[in-house]
């Protein structure tokens, strides 16, 4: 078997593809059969070179040569797998820009495979798994942000408008059934025009109950049953000493008319800030819908969340036919 020098196994296990192929081809040309090797060589990709060193360095049974030969090999393959993993990022990311997710999760399992075989570390390896799904959740959440500010601002257009336009229709003299029914289809959808007839029919029935009260100088059985359920509307002093005139059998119909129109003005307010906290708690009721809509469609775990999965947990508890999503 031919020997070679500690030169050779240098340049062999350690080539730089140009000059140190070339250098390695010099050195093989003093040795038998440089020809045929150096047409081998010429052919061989740089894992091929790699393993040639490693192989050489073997046969010397130099243990330092052969560890330094394998680590050699074990770079190039790095590299290359680094660069394949470069241009296979590259495909993931046109397709998450296409919106093919499921296609970008079966580039992105390659990716992990290749890392593996590549010897790359687990840190490097890690970093590939769950990529695209968090991406995919990244994307979602600002979807359902835009959305959620796009609808909330849409609801408080609508909503502004059903109470102009109730307030509007209560005062008047009008059917509000036909007055409802004249309103545009295209401005005021069904769920606004149902919202519009009962808040039109409240606020008339409050009307009408206040000009009865006032007329009659005395509060009806609905004043009176609405002050029970909400008292802190006679907190004030002034609207007691309203509530002492009207009891009072020395106060003349006048007194007792101003007196049930600032009581009837305070339960009107107290009323309409009551139908505003009201549809405050629906539009929250209905955010809340939305975000237990959006964390039931997360693909991915969620790590944040101690015990069961969040998705589980969510799924589990407002899903169809669940109890809370009964309640």
């Amino acid at each position: 078997m031919a020997k070679f020098g500690q030169g050779f196994l240098q340049a062999l296990t350690q080539p730089s593809y140009g000059q140190g192929l070339f250098q390695l081809g010099e050195t093989l040309g003093s040795t038998p059969g440089r020809l045929a090797r150096l047409e081998k060589m010429k052919q061989a990709g740089p894992v091929d070179l790699a393993q040639m060193g490693v192989d050489q360095a073997m046969r010397t049974g130099d243990a330092t040569a052969v560890m330094r030969a394998q680590e050699n090999k074990r770079g190039i393959i790095q590299q290359r797998t680094r660069s394949s993993l470069n241009s296979l990022e590259l495909a993931r990311q046109k397709a998450m820009e296409d919106g093919n997710d499921a296609r970008a999760k079966e580039i992105e399992d390659i990716m992990e495979r290749v890392a593996t075989s590549g010897e790359l570390s687990n840190t490097e390896v890690r970093d590939i798994n769950g990529r695209t799904a968090s991406e995919v959740n990244v994307r979602e959440e600002a979807r359902w942000q835009a959305r959620k500010r796009a609808t909330g601002e849409q609801q408080k257009q609508q909503n502004a408008m059903v109470e102009q336009t109730a307030s509007q229709i209560a005062v008047s003299d009008v059917n509000i059934n036909e007055a409802v029914d004249k309103l545009p289809d295209e401005v005021f959808t069904a769920a606004m025009k149902n919202d519009l007839l009962k808040q039109a029919g409240d606020l008339r029935d409050l009307r009408e109950k206040n000009d009865e009260a006032v007329r009659e100088g005395d509060l009806t059985r609905w004043h009176q049953t609405y002050l029970k359920d909400h008292p802190e509307i006679l907190d004030s002093p002034q609207l007691r000493e309203q509530v002492d005139i009207i009891n009072a059998e020395t106060s003349n119909p006048g007194q007792k008319r101003r007196a049930v129109k600032l009581i009837a003005d305070a339960v009107n307010a107290h009323f309409n800030e009551q139908k505003t906290l009201d549809r405050s708690k629906e539009n929250r009721d209905f955010m809340a819908g939305e975000a237990v809509d959006f964390v039931s469609g997360m693909e991915s775990v969620t790590s944040f969340w101690r015990g069961e999965d969040l998705v589980e947990y969510i799924n589990d508890k407002y899903s169809i036919g669940s109890e809370k999503e009964k309640t």
